[in-house]
């Protein structure tokens, strides 16, 4: 599988590759050797933000500062419930651990240095099947003159 575009985002979601480039969404499925256009996925940027737990894909929006959801079998996007405040949120990466969203963040601090937050998201259904979203914990894990490019999770 090669492009030649810039891929923007890209997961791994029941066996298929789910991905965005530039203003377009796609499924590759290796097994078949096939791609399809998914409009529904281009509707968000999801760029180099993202996790997926049970069959649903998140992300942290820093412009509206609110957690979204990608549902594969209703195909749409909705917005998360609950308030998980993280302002300030300058700069974000989301993904998974322990079946929890977990948002890396940073929050400038002035021109010359930046502070590097966690916040452990834990996700519920409500009565109705909605998801709801409960802040586990946050704080500051490093502060200094970095920035934060992008995460990954590795268990041994």
């Amino acid at each position: 599988l090669v492009f030649d575009w810039y891929s923007n985002s890209a997961v791994t979601w029941d066996d298929k590759i789910y991905f965005r480039v530039l203003k377009h969404g796609f499924v590759y499925d290796p097994s078949q050797d096939k791609m399809e256009k998914d409009d529904m996925l281009k509707s968000y940027h999801w760029v180099g933000s993202e996790c997926v737990i049970e069959r649903v894909l998140y992300y942290y929006s820093t412009a509206s500062k609110i957690l979204r959801s990608y549902d594969l079998k209703e195909r749409c996007w909705k917005r998360v419930k609950g308030e998980i405040g993280l302002s300030g949120t300058t700069c974000a990466r989301t993904v998974t651990y322990d079946k929890k969203v977990v948002v890396i963040f940073e929050k400038d601090i002035d021109r010359n240095k930046v502070e590097l937050w966690c916040a452990e998201i834990k996700l519920e259904r409500d009565e109705q099947g909605e998801i709801c979203a409960r802040l586990d914990w946050c704080g500051c894990v490093f502060e200094g003159h970095s920035r934060l490019m992008n995460c990954l999770v590795l268990k041994f």
